[in-house]
This record gives structure tokens, C-alpha cells and sequence, in this order.
């Protein structure tokens, strides 16, 4: 990305406490350096802004493998631990997902953030989905927030059991 690139990004990512990246480069360094510069542009821009990237997701080819980034604002939010890509979802999905759990300033109870990108549409990419409807067992809440590219729409059966636990799009 050019310095303009950066600059372009980070103005519309400027107003927001928390940002999920999807499809960072994961055979090479650029794209999690990408993500600093974005950071490091933040920063200039008025607000502390803190940021991780993933390991590259466990993929069945090198050619799907990604990196997933959060970036935030540590003034409204912290992270509760250092975010991971969730190893029970790794031979399941293509790009298992990202975790990350954040607490707003001056709440005690956190809040998780899953971040993932799914297999092409023609993929069926429902299949993967199918398997985050055990989030909240799994981190023992309901306050979670699903994010990144689906690759289908929310109108999608897939959705249905999610809705019905009390998910909204």
C-alpha cells in the first residue's frame, strides 16, 4: 500500500474503538506491516490506537492461508488477553477464526469479537458458519459479536438457529 493508501484507511478507520482486518497477507511480511503502518497512521491522526495480527490461519494451501488483525482505541476498550485463532475450529474451517476478548473502560464483564473470513460462496461456506453457533457455550456468554466476510448473505439459512438463540444481523 502506498503512504496515501495508508492515509486513505485510517481516515475512515479513525472514528471507530474497535476494527476487524480480514485477508492480511500471510506469505509475506507486507501485509502485517501494512497493518502497523495503519496503526502507526492512527496515531498521528489523535488517538492511541493498539493493534495484533494473527498467525497465518492453518489452511489446507498456502494460496487461502491469511492473517487476521484487530486494531482499538485503548482508551475505550481493552484486550482481556492476547487474542488467538481458535484451534477447535482449525480442520473444520479454511481459515479458522480469530478470538479476541475485549472490555470496555469501566465494565467488568468483556466482550468477544470473532473474527473470520469464510471459504468462497461456491464453497459452502455454510458449513463452516454452522460450527460458531457453539460460541457461547464454548466462551460462556452471549456477549459476542461475529465479524468479517461470510461470503453470504444474512438471509441465508445458515442464520436461522442463530437468529432463533438470539444473534441479529
Amino acid at each position: 500500500k502506498t503512504d496515501q493508501d495508508i492515509h486513505d484507511i485510517a481516515n475512515i478507520l479513525r472514528d471507530f474503538d474497535i476494527v476487524t482486518i480480514q485477508e492480511v497477507v500471510a506469505k509475506d511480511p507486507a501485509g502485517a506491516q501494512a497493518v502497523a503502518r495503519i496503526a502507526d497512521e492512527l496515531n498521528r491522526m489523535g488517538s492511541q490506537w493498539d493493534y495484533q495480527v494473527s498467525d497465518p490461519t492453518k489452511s489446507p494451501s498456502v494460496y487461502i492461508s491469511e492473517r487476521y488483525a484487530y486494531l482499538w482505541k485503548p482508551s475505550r476498550v481493552s484486550l482481556v488477553h492476547r487474542a488467538y485463532l481458535d484451534e477447535q475450529l482449525e480442520d473444520l474451517c479454511y481459515r479458522e477464526p480469530f478470538v479476541a476478548a475485549f472490555k470496555p473502560k469501566g465494565k467488568t464483564e468483556p466482550f468477544y469479537v470473532i473474527n473470520y473470513h469464510s471459504r468462497k460462496y461456491n464453497d459452502k461456506p455454510e458449513e463452516e458458519i454452522i460450527h460458531f453457533i457453539d460460541y457461547p457455550e464454548r466462551l460462556n456468554t452471549d456477549r459476542i459479536l461475529i465479524a468479517g466476510d461470510f461470503n453470504l448473505s444474512e438471509r441465508h439459512e445458515v442464520w436461522i438457529p442463530f437468529y432463533r438463540n438470539g444473534f441479529k444481523s
